[in-house]
């Protein structure tokens, strides 16, 4: 089985949108940087920055750049489509990291063990 790749139109252009194999999502995760972009801040709903859609498809740093928020988004929703495991766990993580730095405990859900 190969893995997935994807196209989405994105104004005249046909985006290549991958599913990044283990050893990939390694490497992406482990290059991982804390520095806050406040353009990137724009996109913190989204569980990915503008600068990791390049790691996920065929577009450059500089195409992302020249796109409109309309264009990224489904490009994002692609990228979690097709990275649906990882996104899904990745969201999770997220929401626990969340709530853990807010005080709350990771499960407001009455628990029945």
């Amino acid at each position: 089985m190969m893995r997935i790749i994807r196209e989405i139109k994105v104004g005249e252009r046909t985006v290549l949108v991958r599913e990044l194999t283990v050893a990939e999502l390694r490497a992406w995760m482990g290059g991982q940087q804390i520095d806050v972009d406040l353009v990137d801040a724009l996109f913190e709903d989204m569980d990915l920055s503008l600068a990791d859609i390049p790691v996920f498809s065929d577009l450059t740093a500089d195409e992302v750049g020249g796109l409109a928020p309309s264009q990224i988004e489904p490009v994002a929703e692609l990228i979690r489509e097709v990275n649906q495991r990882f996104f899904g766990i990745w969201q999770r993580r997220l929401a626990e990291a969340r709530q853990s730095m807010a005080g709350l405990p990771a499960s407001h859900e009455p628990s029945l063990f």
